[in-house]
């Protein structure tokens, strides 16, 4: 006998990702990397700009005013992610593979500066085939990335830290 198998839409869509996603991981582990990170990055708008300055030395201002080059804290960093992010020709094969597949998709460029979104059903997707461990390890990936490309200073701002206490705005 010959079974018929029925997928609905509902069913259609996650089988569909879900190849994709075995895909990538199967031809590309700096491609997977990099869907990861943007699983826990604003899904409409992921900068090139915001990846290249996570993953660089910062120029800052110091205490006493001088300029000096902070260095992203590479202790918890997934290295791999940072080369990656780091090398123009690994960043856009990564970026291509995730294109290709539609996992990615890439915005108008604005000011030279390309930019790229995820739909927010495919960031789901993606973390939920995730370990807790794993999430957390990603999500913290994120949040090393964006906390150094905008990093707070309290040389600079009054109502960070310590000073916050000491304003009382009504």
């Amino acid at each position: 006998t010959t079974e018929i198998y029925t997928l609905s839409l509902h069913d259609a869509l996650p089988i569909s990702w879900e190849l994709n996603f075995r895909q990538v991981e199967l031809e590309s582990d700096t491609a997977k990397r990099l869907l990861l990170l943007c699983c826990f990055i604003d899904p409409a708008d992921i900068s090139e700009l915001l990846l290249l300055r996570g993953c660089t030395a910062q120029r800052r201002w110091s205490a006493e005013g001088e300029k000096v080059d902070v260095q992203p804290d590479d202790s918890l960093r997934d290295k791999v992610l940072v080369e990656t992010i780091s090398n123009e020709i690994a960043f856009d094969a990564a970026i291509e593979k995730l294109l290709s597949f539609s996992l990615l998709r890439r915005n108008n460029d604005i000011n030279e500066t390309r930019s790229f979104s995820v739909h927010p059903l495919v960031q789901f997707a993606a973390a939920q085939r995730l370990k807790v461990e794993e999430q957390d390890t990603w999500r913290l990936q994120a949040i090393l990335l964006v906390s150094h490309a905008f990093p707070r200073s309290e040389d600079l701002e009054p109502g960070y830290g310590f000073h916050s206490t000491l304003l009382q705005i009504d």
